[in-house]
């Protein structure tokens, strides 16, 4: 059977599709009239199969499966032609195992899945160009183990993932521009064994990260930067064994997170810069562990934290004045919290607040400059007070973080909003 002309009478099917060990199919033309699927379509291990052949097809009920590692893939698909009205799938979109595909081109212009995206072994692509669409994915965005993947170049219209991004085992992957497209995260992004990125340049403009951020096991990875735009990570931060890794640099914007920093055999890593505006209060454990090049850690975010711990602190086999606790907590002292400013110096009334607060200093310094964030680090208020009074009637109950500027220096506070 060479294809599956014969079928085109059917408009829709309530359960799934299976198409697989079809060793003549050459194309899926026949389901022609086909719209819908109340189901899941699985397309496996079809050897000759070149061309899927489903123009009307508008929704999927289930997953979408082009390729199985348990069933194999599909190793002659060079292109997904034929998905241009396909607008919906309930459930995932996995393109697995297809050895001849050297391109996604074939969706229309919009796309939603319910489930995840997982672009996976597919050993021809080099780019993710085709889709320059709209994609709104409701879990997970997985991307790894295409051994010719040198881009992420494809993307077009705005992506956003409800869940996860996880970037891993792509060998040849040298950057991560393409990832512009991605406006929102509301997991956690994972970026692992990645061993020809040198950078994270290309990340763009996700803001915030829903969880965790977890970068390890890159082994050329010398910069974090491209990660400027993220301002908030909704989980702990974990950067651990990247051997070319100099320092946190691209983090700078960070202003806090809602878990633990982990930073462990980084084997060239000297300083934690970078780390600087993470507010410590929003830090719940801390490890520094066997970093044998790190000497800097009296960064303001630290100092203030070993001040006063939310949690465990776990810091040894570092070197100078990084090399353990007793260590850290002595260069701090050197570096002067008192000059860089604490919460404590900054006042706000009232606290909670309905319509306005009061903003003053310790010693009667002069506020410059207040901005207001949201708990997420979205950019909510600016302002530069002539007499420290500031409206806020326009924001919504919840939680900020108030940011205060005096001669150079940021003083962070929180601010309870309610009505």
């Amino acid at each position: 059977m060479t294809s599956l002309t014969g079928l085109d009478a059917l408009a829709s099917v309530g359960g799934n599709i299976n198409i697989l060990y079809n060793y003549a199919l050459t194309s899926l033309s026949g389901f022609g009239a086909f719209t819908s699927v109340g189901g899941g379509i699985g397309i496996y291990n079809n050897s000759v199969l070149t061309n899927l052949g489903l123009e009307n097809l508008t929704s999927i009920g289930g997953s979408f499966v082009i390729g199985d590692s348990g069933y194999g893939g599909n190793p002659s698909l060079t292109s997904l032609s034929g998905l241009d009205n396909l607008t919906f799938i309930g459930g995932d979109l996995e393109i697995y195992d297809n050895d001849a595909l050297i391109s996604l081109s074939g969706f229309g212009p919009e796309i939603s899945i319910g489930g995840s995206l997982i672009i996976t072994n597919n050993n021809n692509l080099t780019t993710l160009n085709g889709l320059n669409m709209k994609i709104s994915i409701g879990e997970c965005f997985l991307i790894n183990r295409n051994s010719s993947l040198t881009s992420l170049t494809g993307f077009g219209g705005d992506i956003s993932v409800g869940g996860g991004l996880y970037i891993y085992d792509n060998q040849i992957l040298a950057s991560l521009t393409g990832l512009e497209a991605i406006t929102s995260i509301g997991g956690s992004v994972e970026i692992h064994y990645n061993n020809a990125l040198t950078s994270l340049s290309g990340f763009g403009t996700v803001i915030p990260i829903g969880e965790d951020l977890s970068i390890y096991n890159n082994d050329a990875l010398e910069s974090l930067s491209g990660m400027e735009n993220v301002t908030a990570i909704g989980g702990g931060i974990n950067i651990n064994h990247n051997s070319s890794l100099r320092n946190m640099s691209g983090l700078e914007n960070v202003m806090f997170i809602n878990g633990d920093i982990h930073v462990e055999s980084n084997l060239i890593l000297t300083s934690l810069s970078g780390f600087d505006n993470i507010s410590a209060g929003s830090i719940i454990n801390l490890s520094i562990l066997n970093n044998p090049s790190l000497s800097l850690c009296n960064i303001q975010s630290i100092c203030e934290f070993l001040l006063s711990p939310n949690g465990v602190i776990d810091i040894h086999d570092n070197w100078a004045e990084c090399y353990d606790r007793a260590a850290v907590e002595e260069s701090c002292e050197d570096f002067s919290i008192e000059e860089q400013f604490s919460e404590d110096y900054l006042s706000i009334f009232p606290n909670p607040a309905k319509h306005e607060i009061c903003v003053s200093t310790e010693d009667g310094r002069a506020v410059d400059e207040v901005n207001i964030y949201s708990h997420t680090g979205q950019h909510i208020l600016h302002n530069r007070p002539l007499h420290s009074t500031i409206d806020i009637s326009g924001l919504q109950p919840g939680m900020y973080i108030v940011e205060i500027t005096v001669e150079s220096n940021r003083i962070r506070h929180k601010l309870m909003v309610k009505r």
